[in-house]
């Protein structure tokens, strides 16, 4: 079943995990199809994104 949500959040610590802005990348995927976008990202993320803390994540559908 598709209804997982890849979205990007940026936050430097902990304090700022919880009220960062989440941006949806991508809707309707299956789980394994989440776990790789992610973990591509994540992977391979440039020095400005790694200082930034940005990272992709996932969540089931609706629950974003």
């Amino acid at each position: 079943m598709r209804n997982y949500i890849v979205f990007r959040r940026s936050a430097k610590c902990w304090v700022s995990f919880a009220s960062a802005n989440k941006t949806v990348i991508r809707k309707g995927l299956t789980l394994e199809e989440a776990r790789r976008m992610c973990a591509h990202f994540n992977d391979n993320r440039t020095p400005a994104q790694e200082r930034r803390g940005t990272k992709y994540e996932f969540c089931q559908g609706g629950d974003l």
